[in-house]
């Protein structure tokens, strides 16, 4: 019996410790929607209108995209080089090659060589953070660390400056942009920060649509083509054909089904490719996304093997490598926009009246009888045989017929 109770006190015990468990990850949970909605009126706030003040210098803001223009010297906006370096001379558009990512400092836990005041700097076209070296600005870095933050200042009338913090050196124009220069207000080193928008962090498990972006390859947003594969190369006609939406496997977890923007259909891992024409999930139509540093790598569900995007453009899952450029994804959050309402329809033509019936031809006048020979009466009937002479006449017909 001192037993059985004893085992009953440890029972009670550990279904105490079981419930404490739940309420505190239930806390948790709440804690972090309460977080989310106050991001979320942040971003929306912020999308609506431009932000004002200083406020790419305060901590605790969002992630903003911008682009930067030097119009001092040559007046282009500022792009990301294959060879990694950032150079201020060619480039008179706005795309992923010439947005960058402003990066605040925590709100807390935040390094003792990270000073108030400093953000980080991505770009967008690599994912990777942008240092500041001897060589010039260089976009290579997988973290933040002394080299990778800078200080941006606001002036009067509406121009930036920024700062590198290797050594304390201004952020000028000479063909490259390189932080070299002791005079704050020079025209070379006088900024014009465009502001694009808002990068919304995107977490696990994932409840809206996002894009996908492999930029060690053709650096483009991969697409639902109209043979339903998804292809990293071409251009998309739809709002939703670049868009994709993640569920949470409920029988694997840390697995997720990729559904496609275009036709809402199940995206399968298949030997030629990633095609989205599925009805339901199966184990093909499951994926896994692994962090590695700052970035992302999808896995698929039929061999284990990371997805790449192949020269063609067409992503497929068959590679084992990791730490590969062409294997690194960056996720965008966004939203899918609502269904294109269809064409009018055009009305039909009305029917043709029906065509007036033609006149009734006139009808034949009656023949007129012919005057009958004088001294005669016409005669009006043909007088039936009588007798037996009928009847030989029909049994010789019949005879005749057979």
């Amino acid at each position: 019996r001192r037993e059985e109770r004893r085992e009953e006190r440890r029972e009670e015990r550990r279904e105490e410790e079981r419930v404490e468990e739940r309420v505190k990850e239930r806390e948790e949970e709440r804690e972090e929607e309460r977080l989310e909605e106050r991001q979320e009126e942040q971003f929306q706030q912020l999308e609506e209108k431009e932000p004002e003040g200083d406020i790419l210098l305060s901590t605790g803001h969002p992630s903003l995209k911008i682009a930067i223009k030097i119009p001092g010297k040559y007046g282009k906006f500022c792009k990301l080089e294959d060879n990694g370096i950032i150079e201020c001379h060619s480039s008179t558009m706005i795309g992923d090659w010439e947005t960058f990512v402003i990066e605040p400092r925590p709100m807390h836990n935040a390094p003792v060589w990270w000073p108030e005041g400093y953000v980080g700097l991505k770009s967008m076209r690599s994912g990777k953070y942008c240092a500041d070296e001897e060589s010039g600005v260089v976009c290579n870095r997988n973290g933040v660390g002394g080299w990778e933050i800078f200080k941006i200042v606001r002036n009067g009338d509406g121009s930036h400056n920024i700062m590198g913090n290797r050594q304390s050196k201004w952020c000028m124009d000479d063909w490259r942009m390189k932080c070299i220069s002791g005079n704050q207000h020079g025209g070379w080193e006088t900024l014009q920060i465009t502001y694009i928008g808002v990068e919304r962090p995107c977490k696990q498990p994932f409840a809206k649509a996002f894009s996908l972006t492999f930029p060690g390859h053709h650096n483009r947003k991969c697409v639902e083509n109209e043979n339903m594969h998804v292809n990293c190369n071409v251009d998309p006609r739809d709002a939703n054909t670049e868009k994709f939406l993640f569920t949470p496997d409920v029988n694997s977890k840390g697995w997720y089904h990729l559904q496609g923007g275009r036709n809402g259909k199940f995206c399968s891992d298949e030997p030629d490719g990633i095609i989205c024409n599925r009805d339901g999930p199966g184990g093909w139509e499951r994926f896994r996304l692994d962090m590695v540093g700052n970035d992302y790598r999808l896995v698929g569900g039929r061999d284990g093997k990371y997805c790449f995007d192949q020269n063609d453009g067409r992503l497929r899952c068959g590679s084992d490598n990791p730490d590969g450029a062409h294997e690194r994804v960056r996720l965008e959050c966004t939203a899918l926009a609502p269904p294109s309402p269809p064409p009018p329809l055009t009305p039909r033509p009305p029917h043709p009246p029906p065509p007036s019936p033609l006149p009734p031809l006139p009808s034949p006048p009656p023949p007129s009888p012919s005057p009958p020979p004088s001294g005669r009466q016409p005669r009006t009937h043909r007088r039936p045989s009588q007798g037996p002479t009928s009847w030989l006449r029909l049994w010789s017909g019949l005879v005749c017929c057979c």
